[in-house]
């Protein structure tokens, strides 16, 4: 979840510049970030019951591979491709944290 980043570079801040050191930015990007992954994590939870259609899509799909190369297949298309979104996202917030002077 990408707020235990950004807790730990607010909590960092904090202790080591100062209070005074945060900026309504940081604290806006901050609440906009809390509010998306608490949304994420409810959305997730309130509709399981069972594998996801997509994933049963994507194992349908990959069914004619040999096995090992199935895993991989999958493991491309789900994971790395999950992180690299996750790495985009969290990477301009960690920036506004890291770089906004008060």
């Amino acid at each position: 979840m990408p707020l235990v980043p950004l807790t730990m570079l607010l909590v960092e801040r904090i202790v080591i510049v100062g209070p005074e050191s945060v900026t309504p930015i940081s604290i806006i990007t901050y609440v906009f970030i809390a509010i998306w992954g608490l949304r994420l994590a409810y959305h997730i939870a309130s509709r399981y019951g069972g594998p996801d259609a997509r994933y049963v899509e994507l194992m349908k799909f990959d069914a004619g591979c040999p096995e090992p190369l199935k895993a991989i297949s999958i493991w491309i298309k789900i994971f790395v491709f999950q992180a690299s979104l996750s790495i985009l996202s969290i990477d301009t917030a960690i920036k506004i944290f890291y770089f906004s002077d008060p």
